[in-house]
């Protein structure tokens, strides 16, 4: 688990010990030029291999901790050099020569650390490439030659120069995640009623009067809130009363439920946080839907469907990052959300950490937060840590 930096000379002046809160959410704060957003990008850097920010930012030394041992040593030589300490020896990367490019062994740390994911969130983008071009250049390595790293930059250049707002993006992606979902759930069901006969008659155990309406009732919750979401059509069923000559029937019958239902467990903790976390915005005067056939929309008071690109740049954000941190990466990814308060109004922000310990919470995930608002931090000044004093310590 990634646990920490310490940083020796940022910028020639700030060393820095930054120790990560095992809450899952940490608070960067500083003021300006103390760098927040540098820190961001050394980090985003080892996994996007952007490694031309080692040559650009002076420092002496950065130190990756996991678990308070060090995973990782980046040491500057000098202008032209920085050496790559890991558990398997040390790699020297050079400055790029004439022709702008230079041979790194990336899979050298790939193969070396423990490094989480990382998922740098810099502005919760209003538009985006049709093109991910924050992913163009993974797709060149070291198997490509030593010009892998310029053949990303070219893949870039050459890639179609257009743009979708990301809000459609996500509701686009939302839609396939939820139709993906309904595919497995129908193959899982359509098992589960083929194999019927086979489990009655196999059933050996009975179920009473009061686990049996306890199940239902939990079986009718988890139905409601699938309906909510297009992810049911079933309607709410009369409840069958309870006899004890069909106690086995009944228990095969609340199984079968409750397995068709497992499909969706943990989409539907998404859905629900999701969900939760955008109606309490109280967006003015609409309201919030989710569906497999459409994905996020919103409808107006008078009933209208609104065009999610004419919602307003902080209601925008707010669904573009939350849906990021809830539907998008892997557990044990380090999310990195730089100054999250712009576009959003004061409400909002005094909310934003407690949103995102839930999400922390549900997603496994480790996120930090580079912040000015005092509103942002809120009731949350343990989580901080302020660059300013610890540059002092």
């Amino acid at each position: 688990m990634f646990t920490g930096l310490k940083i020796k000379k940022l910028f020639g002046k700030f060393d820095y010990d930054i120790k990560i809160n095992r809450g899952g959410v940490t608070i960067i704060t500083g003021p300006n030029g103390y760098g927040k957003t540098t820190i961001f990008k050394i980090l985003d850097a080892l996994e996007t291999y952007n490694l031309a920010i080692f040559f650009a930012v002076p420092f002496e030394s950065i130190h990756i901790m996991d678990n308070s041992n060090l995973i990782m040593a980046i040491h500057r030589e000098s202008a032209k050099e920085i050496i790559f300490s890991l558990k398997n020896g040390t790699e020297k990367l050079s400055v790029p020569n004439e022709n702008k490019s230079w041979y790194f062994d990336t899979f050298f740390i790939q193969e070396s650390i423990s490094m989480p994911k990382i998922f740098f969130i810099k502005d919760q983008r209003l538009y985006r490439h049709i093109m991910d071009f924050d992913k163009a250049t993974k797709l060149q390595g070291p198997e490509d030659g030593p010009n892998w790293f310029m053949k990303g930059i070219i893949a870039q250049k050459n890639a179609k120069d257009e743009f979708i707002p990301s809000v459609e993006y996500c509701s686009k992606q939302l839609s396939s995640y939820l139709k993906n979902a309904i595919a497995s759930s129908t193959i899982i069901s359509q098992q589960i009623d083929s194999s019927f006969p086979e489990r009655l008659f196999d059933e050996t155990n009975t179920i009473d009067e009061i686990e049996y309406n306890e199940r239902y009732r939990n079986i009718m919750i988890v139905q409601k809130q699938l309906s909510k979401y297009g992810l049911s059509s079933v309607e709410e069923e009369k409840h069958a009363s309870y006899r004890k000559e069909n106690s086995k029937a009944l228990l095969v019958y609340i199984k079968n439920a409750e397995e068709k239902m497992r499909v969706y467990g943990t989409i539907l903790e998404k859905l629900n946080i999701f969900s939760e976390i955008i109606e309490k915005r109280m967006f003015v005067n609409k309201h919030f839907k989710i569906s497999p056939e459409f994905g996020i929309r919103f409808i107006t008071d008078d009933g209208d469907v609104l065009s999610l690109k004419d919602l307003s740049s902080g209601e925008q954000h707010e669904i573009i990052l939350f849906y990021n941190l809830i539907f998008e990466g892997d557990e044990n990814t380090l999310v990195l959300i730089d100054e999250p308060e712009m576009s959003l109004h004061i409400v909002w922000q005094k909310e934003f950490i407690d949103d995102l310990l839930t999400i922390v919470d549900l997603r496994k995930i480790t996120i930090i937060v580079a912040t000015h608002s005092p509103f942002i931090i809120n009731a949350h000044g343990d989580l901080v840590v302020d660059l300013y004093e610890n540059s002092k310590e």
